[in-house]
């Protein structure tokens, strides 16, 4: 069983390019986060079911489905978790900016790194702060 120390931020980067995750998860473990990649939607469903993340990393081409479609697997097993869509196409990018709850960014790769773990950090912290205004007790 992996131990995982108190309020560490748990990601999966659902990505079938293992250069990104490669060369982006040293920036995210470096801020004491722990990262678990999936290359497909399978293999996130896998995860997901078995461990609680705080956000997703997703890519909008997945080797199995779309990552928006992904997104919504994603979000009916953890409801509360947060997103960031991530591509590299800019005119896809354009296209993807649908109103979907939770997804918090589209980023364009390569993934300005800062921009991520910013973008993940105050997500996590609004959704933090609505989840203590409902049950004061949350986080203590």
């Amino acid at each position: 069983m992996e131990l995982i120390a108190p309020n560490s931020t748990r990601v999966l980067w659902l990505d079938s390019d293992d250069r990104t995750v490669s060369s982006g998860k040293p920036f995210l473990i470096e801020q004491g986060w722990i990262v678990d990649q999936a290359r497909n939607l399978v293999e996130a469903i896998d995860r997901i079911s078995r461990a609680s993340y705080d956000a997703v990393i997703l890519d909008l081409q997945l080797p199995d489905t779309l990552g928006t479609d992904a997104w919504i697997y994603i979000r009916r097993l953890q409801p509360n978790i947060i997103g960031v869509m991530t591509t590299n196409s800019a005119s896809l990018l354009n296209l993807i900016r649908v109103d979907a709850p939770g997804l918090t960014a589209y980023l364009r790769k390569p993934l300005p790194m800062q921009v991520v773990i910013n973008t993940v950090t105050e997500a996590l912290g609004k959704t933090k702060l609505i989840m203590q205004t409902i049950d004061p007790h949350i986080g203590e």
